[in-house]
C-alpha cells in the first residue's frame, strides 16, 4: 500500500484524495464496492466482523461502508452465489461465519481487475486505486498492464470525444484548445479526462516504479 497511499495524496480533478483527510464519499449505484470484499476474502477467508476490521485497515480510506453496509453486501453476495460460508457454520450470522468466493465470485473478481474502470471520476478514484492495491497483493506482475489499459481506455474516451465534436480522424486538442462555453452535457468535460491522465502520469506512475526499483 505504501505506493497507493503517495499517490493519494495528489489532487485529481480538483478534488483532494481521500490520504489528505477528506471523507470519503459514499459508494454510488454505479460503483461495485462488493467486489472490494471478494477480493479481501480471496486475500484470505475470514468471519464477517475480521473482513470489517481487514477493511477498516486497509481500503477504507478510500471507500466509505459501515458494518451494517457490509454485512447487508456480504448476504447479498451470498444471495448471487458469489461468496458461500463454511458449512459447519449455516445458520449463523455473516459476522460469525467464515466466507469464502465461489468460483464463480473468483472469475467475477478476475474479471473486474483486469477491466479498465468507467472513465469518469468518482469510479477512477475509487474502483481504479482499489484495483491497483488487489493486483500489487495478488498478482503484481499485471500492475503495469492495468495501468497502461486504464490510460489507453482514459484516450480512447477523448478520441470518441473529439469524434463527436468534429470530424472523424482529427488529432485530439490538447486541454486548452477546447472551447469553454457551450459544452454538450451529455459528454464528459475533457479537462477532467486530461487531468486523469496527468494523475496517472505524475503520481500513479512514478509512485508504482519507486516501489519496483
Amino acid at each position: 500500500m505504501d505506493s497507493l497511499d503517495r499517490a493519494h495524496r495528489y489532487t485529481y480533478c480538483g478534488q483532494m484524495l481521500p490520504a489528505s483527510g477528506k471523507k470519503p464519499a459514499p459508494p454510488s449505484s454505479s460503483l461495485q464496492p462488493e467486489l472490494v470484499l471478494l477480493g479481501l476474502l480471496i486475500q484470505q477467508e475470514c468471519h464477517g466482523y475480521e473482513l470489517y476490521r481487514r477493511f477498516s485497515e486497509t481500503l477504507a480510506g478510500l471507500w466509505h461502508m459501515s458494518e451494517s453496509q457490509i454485512y447487508a453486501t456480504l448476504k447479498h453476495l451470498e444471495e448471487k452465489n458469489l461468496l458461500m460460508a463454511s458449512s459447519s457454520w449455516e445458520g449463523l450470522a455473516v459476522s460469525r461465519r467464515i466466507l469464502s468466493p465461489t468460483s464463480t465470485g473468483r472469475v467475477h473478481f478476475k474479471s473486474w481487475l483486469a477491466s479498465p474502470s468507467p472513465c469518469r471520476s468518482r469510479a477512477l478514484r475509487l474502483e481504479f486505486l482499489s484495483r491497483l492495491y488487489f493486483a500489487s497483493v495478488l498478482t503484481p506482475n499485471t500492475v503495469t498492464t492495468i495501468i497502461e489499459d486504464q490510460r489507453n481506455s482514459v484516450l480512447k474516451s477523448l478520441q470518441r470525444i473529439q469524434d463527436k465534436l468534429q470530424k472523424p480522424g482529427n488529432k485530439i486538442r490538447m486541454p486548452g484548445d477546447w472551447p469553454s462555453k457551450g459544452w454538450p452535457m451529455t459528454l464528459p468535460p475533457p479537462t477532467q479526462l486530461w487531468s486523469t491522465l496527468e494523475w496517472i502520469d505524475a503520481s500513479i506512475i512514478p509512485a508504482v516504479k519507486g516501489d519496483t526499483q
